[in-house]
């Protein structure tokens, strides 16, 4: 048990590692261009959520494609328009994690290609002179730690279901307010809501949770991502301390939807999995679940 809790803890460490090696290394690489994308993208509401989209989808960190907003709209070189734009477009670019997670991760032995890609990205890093080519590498590097990282997890959770069969420790009776609240912790606990999915989706897809509660722990996790932005916005200007509560109401009004209409969107995501003929697994229904009601919550929000 303790072993397996260690585990875990690795894994987890493993995954925050890469994730933020994965975002340093692009935001560096990208310099002045990701500036110029969320400073000269955003001229419409639609263009602001595609650039959202885009670059968090890149970066693989919706917190620091937040962040970096409210540091445009405190430095007065975004609009709260455009920059709420961004930022729900950002929470559809972060369930890019979920897709990596649920095709990628668990279609095949993810050392098989992690560690070639960590020799390819270090190699790089270290071999050339050129800043921008380095920080590629480490992005590269970053990307491999991720799969490394989520194989561990898959491993632990997976022994973790079988010591559990019983139920004792994470019980469906706990019902999904709670599962939700898990989601929220955890993300706010690690401060990246990729995280939080990921340790979801490999619970799922090792049995460990059913797809229900799962889905109400992303809803948390999603709700949870919000507290970045909050923490960042403290003291910053009128506008930012706004665009951190559109951030907070449009995940609260998101979920809360999510969460009523629970049953609706998991007969959704049943059918869609089967008419676009993916693979029917918890990990996948979960990954497309949380693309669904971030576009839905897009949808109701942006015309507003």
């Amino acid at each position: 048990m303790l072993s397996s809790v260690f585990q875990v803890l690795g894994g987890l460490a493993l995954f925050l590692l890469a994730m933020e090696m994965m975002t340093n290394g692009l935001k560096n690489a990208a310099g002045h261009h990701l500036r110029h994308m969320l400073g000269h993208w955003t001229r419409t509401p639609l263009r602001a959520l595609f650039a959202g989209f885009v670059i968090t989808g890149i970066v693989q960190h919706s917190g620091a494609v937040t962040v970096a907003t409210i540091g445009f709209v405190n430095a007065g070189l975004m609009t709260l328009a455009q920059s709420l734009g961004v930022v729900f477009g950002s929470n559809i670019g972060t369930t890019m994690t979920g897709w990596l997670v649920s095709l990628i991760g668990f279609g095949f032995k993810i050392e098989a290609m992690a560690l070639p890609l960590l020799a390819a990205g270090v190699g790089f890093k270290l071999v050339s002179r050129n800043p921008r080519n380095q920080f590629l590498g480490e992005a590269l590097a970053g990307f491999a730690l991720f799969f490394l990282g989520l194989s561990i997890l898959k491993t632990a959770l997976e022994s973790s279901a079988l010591g559990f069969q019983n139920g004792h420790l994470i019980n469906a009776d706990y019902g999904l307010p709670a599962f939700m609240l898990i989601g929220l912790l955890a993300t706010v606990l690690t401060q990246s809501s990729s995280a939080a999915l990921a340790i979801v989706l490999t619970a799922a897809a090792g049995g460990l949770i059913p797809l229900d509660n799962a889905a109400a722990a992303v809803i948390g996790a999603n709700l949870g991502s919000t507290s970045t932005a909050a923490l960042s916005a403290l003291k910053a200007t009128a506008n930012a301390r706004r665009l951190a509560t559109g951030h907070i109401l449009f995940n609260l009004v998101t979920g809360v939807i999510a969460l009523l209409v629970l049953p609706a969107m998991l007969w959704l995501v049943n059918t869609l999995t089967n008419l676009l003929d993916l693979e029917a697994n918890p990990a996948v229904s979960l990954a497309l679940f949380h693309t669904l009601f971030n576009v839905l919550g897009a949808a109701i929000m942006l015309p507003f």
